[in-house]
């Protein structure tokens, strides 16, 4: 799934395979911009045996600007532990304050994938 967020700015959404990751049910946010990767999102949103039971966005790797030119993607992951009711089929149901906790949440994933500094500990929410 392509979706274009910005002018110029798309996401692309991938599930990612249980062999390769730390959980079932772990989504792939890439974040492009014209064209270059600036970071990766990974949600792992849903309640699970032995899971923390909060909302938070991790910064695995920050953004940043090295050296002539070169770029460092962020990787980031938001962290949830959404009930995820179904009502058959494909649809997922979230409450609205767990919707609320998304954006608040991906919010702060977009802004470290945006924010990019040349010292790593003033990038994304840390310092601007």
């Amino acid at each position: 799934v392509v979706t274009e967020i910005f002018d110029g700015v798309e996401c692309r959404v991938s599930q990612v395979d249980p062999e390769a990751s730390w959980c079932e049910g772990l989504w792939k946010v890439s974040i492009i911009e014209d064209g270059t990767e600036l970071g990766t999102i990974y949600l792992d949103l849903f309640s699970r045996e032995n899971k923390a039971q909060q909302s938070a966005h991790f910064v695995v790797q920050c953004s940043r600007n090295k050296s002539e030119g070169d770029f460092q993607e962020a990787i980031v992951v938001l962290l949830c532990s959404f009930s995820g009711k179904r009502n058959g089929g494909n649809t997922l149901y979230l409450f609205p304050s767990e919707v609320k906790t998304l954006f608040h949440e991906f919010g702060h994933a977009i802004h470290s994938v945006f924010s990019s500094s040349k010292y790593h500990y003033l990038s994304g929410t840390r310092g601007g």
